[in-house]
This record gives C-alpha cells, structure tokens and sequence, in this order.
C-alpha cells in the first residue's frame, strides 16, 4: 500500500468498506487504559476484570 491510497474491503464480491488514509494527526485520537500489574503482565482473568471495571467506570 502506498501512502495516500484507499483500499476496498469486499465481500461476496461486493464494496463493504472504504479505508482512507487521514491526513490529520489531531482528527484520530485513542485513549490507552494503563493495563498493568506488578510484574508488568496480566492474567486474562485480571484483563477481564479490568475491562468490567473500565465498562462500569470503576477506573
């Protein structure tokens, strides 16, 4: 992929999405939970109940 090309996403042959680059650095902006434990790792049962407690603005 070049920069500044659009891609198709098909399916069954037919256009089902259109991926665009973004010119904007300010237009996408995400927000990154701090997932983290002690030794830097998370069980998947721990990252479940961060994400119920994230879910239920329990932060």
């Amino acid at each position: 992929m070049s920069a500044g090309e659009d891609i198709i996403v098909t399916k069954s042959g037919k256009d089902t999405a259109k991926i665009m680059a973004c010119y904007d650095p300010d237009y996408v902006k995400e927000e990154q939970p701090a997932y983290r434990s002690s030794d830097g790792w998370v069980t998947y049962e721990e990252f479940l109940e961060l994400r119920r407690k994230r879910s239920k603005g329990l932060n």
